[in-house]
């Protein structure tokens, strides 16, 4: 948790800040919580909205659950078969398929476009979070395996038998609710216009003049 601040890459807490984040902590732990104090918190939200612009965005598109992405069969509850025996490492096609072979996937067609095509998304976001949010001081800038190991981790969680997590925008979708495209995605292609970083996957050309 940290401060919101209009501006980015503050390098620390000022003491009345660091006063004010030590009593809330004080009132989350107290309740069982576990907290991280940083120094700036948008870059932290930023990060998570990473995961919410692809793969929260990629279920409420596909209109299935992100187990739908990554669980395998022999996972799925009450599946009776083994593991599949491996076959031969298939030959990837291109870096994506590569940097993502031993991420877990529900079917091989999965693994060979979908699970790349995710990674690709994650990784321009992550260029546009480093053009947005470099180091500062004690500030470090976003980690440069922030892709991969947000992939890896969701893939993980999902591909878990007794996974049931449900995406909100896949939730709001599903119960006829309005979605925050415009608040998760919207705002993002826009700060990379402003930042002059180019996002031609994340931004839909019906986006062109938002």
């Amino acid at each position: 948790m940290g401060v919101y601040r209009p501006t980015t890459a503050v390098s620390g807490n000022t003491p009345a800040e660091a006063a004010l984040l030590a009593e809330f902590e004080s009132l989350l732990a107290a309740g069982g919580s576990e907290t991280t104090i940083v120094p700036e918190i948008q870059r932290v939200k930023f990060g998570k909205n990473m995961w919410n612009a692809v793969l929260g965005a990629s279920a409420a598109l596909s209109r299935f659950s992100l187990r739908e992405f990554f669980r395998p069969p022999h996972l799925e509850p009450g599946a009776t078969s083994s593991p599949p025996t491996p076959e031969p490492p298939r030959v990837p096609s291109t870096p994506s398929e590569a940097a993502t072979a031993a991420v877990p996937a529900a079917a091989p067609l999965l693994a060979a476009h979908t699970t790349p095509f995710l990674y690709d998304t994650l990784t321009e976001l992550s260029a546009l979070g480093a053009v947005l949010f470099p180091a500062a001081g004690e500030v470090k800038a976003l980690d440069a395996d922030l892709p991969a190991r947000t992939l890896a981790n969701t893939a993980r969680l999902h591909a878990r038998p007794d996974s049931a997590h449900v995406p909100s925008m896949l939730g709001d979708m599903l119960a006829g609710r309005p979605m925050e495209v415009e608040h998760v995605l919207g705002e993002v292609v826009r700060m990379a216009r402003a930042a002059g970083v180019a996002v031609p996957v994340s931004r839909p050309r019906s986006w062109e003049e938002c």
